[in-house]
């Protein structure tokens, strides 16, 4: 409101008179928003970028002047604790008077719904990214303004915590490749008693066999001298 005061104004002189000093804001304030901010080369750049965003907008909403989260709080259960789907709020949202989307908004529609029953663990923010693209400014496309993806997704993790979870991850790694190198040297050892146990059962029978090989031999000769009498 305060920025549509200064671009009515026909000069710098006439939007710092009294009379247009938006109400409750002392002229000192003001003078400082018109000289100091609202005329920042930085701020009118930003300001050019957000209106030519709003500009090439091609999904709007179609609640009227009544905000989003007020449509999910009155008409979608939010005064019961209930957290309404994304298809939810997207149809609540952008509904005509008869009830119906338009055939642009119904593609999309059935996109989220399909999207949501192939991946039904998806939480609501990876949804919305998964149909809407990266949300990272100060709104998240259902949600309304005010909105920020911190408030959907929950806080990102730190440096530090994400830094934390790293090492964590690291040790289990290293747990896992020790316990399967363990698995390994077991597996080896186990092979080499199992042929120890081979080679030593062939030289059992190795023995074995000598041994009637030797008593047939004594038989035979002891049979041959017999005949020999």
């Amino acid at each position: 409101e305060m920025s549509q005061k200064l671009k009515k104004a026909s000069s710098l002189e006439e939007a710092l008179k009294p009379e247009k000093v938006p109400k409750g804001l002392l002229w000192e304030d003001w003078e400082w928003l018109v000289l100091e901010h609202y005329t920042d080369p930085d701020f009118q750049i930003k300001s050019s970028i957000n209106s030519e965003n709003r500009a090439n907008l091609t999904m709007v909403s179609r609640t009227g002047s009544k905000p989003i989260r007020q449509i999910i709080y009155d008409e979608l259960g939010g005064k019961d604790g209930k957290v309404p789907d994304l298809a939810e709020i997207f149809k609540a949202t952008r509904k005509r008077k008869d009830g119906t989307l338009t055939e642009e908004d119904a593609v999309v529609y059935d996109t989220i719904v399909e999207e949501s029953n192939n991946n039904p663990s998806m939480s609501q923010f990876d949804l919305v990214e998964k149909c809407f693209g990266v949300q990272d400014r100060d709104r998240v496309i259902c949600f309304g303004y005010g909105t920020k993806p911190e408030d959907i997704r929950g806080p990102q993790p730190s440096k530090a915590e994400l830094k934390a979870e790293l090492l964590i991850k690291d040790r289990q790694i290293s747990d896992l490749r020790g316990w399967m190198d363990n698995i390994e040297q077991h597996k080896a050892n186990h092979q080499k008693e199992i042929s120890d146990m081979q080679e030593a059962h062939k030289r059992d029978i190795d023995k074995l066999e000598a041994k009637i090989k030797m008593l047939a031999d004594l038989l035979l000769g002891e049979q041959s001298n017999t005949k020999a009498i």
